[in-house]
């Protein structure tokens, strides 16, 4: 499935549950959807700003890596996706991994 697709999956998801959250990791709260990024509301209650770029790279990663879906967000470091690499994650995990198979 194209990376594109699976973002508006991922957005649309968001969009519908207004969070993202992965057990035993923090939630990321839905502030709004912008035109190339998504806003998302930390538990600590700090802003963060996930571009949309950041995610089809993840996308990729899993695509290209399936065994990285389970593994943690630093695994996320590696494409590199440093001081998000957790809202990313959360985010990533709104699909289940079977949509990530090429």
């Amino acid at each position: 499935m194209h990376s594109e697709i699976l973002l508006g999956k991922i957005l649309q998801r968001l969009e519908d549950q207004n969070y993202a959250k992965v057990s035993g990791y923090n939630a990321f709260k839905l502030i709004k959807e912008a035109e190339t990024s998504v806003i998302l509301l930390r538990e600590k209650g700090t802003k963060v700003i996930v571009p949309f770029k950041k995610i089809l790279a993840g996308i990729d990663y899993y695509k290209e890596n399936t065994h990285a879906y389970d593994k943690g967000p630093t695994e996320l470091r590696k494409i590199p996706i440093t001081y998000i690499a957790s809202p990313v994650f959360a985010l990533l995990h709104l699909i289940p991994k079977s949509t990530t198979k090429i």
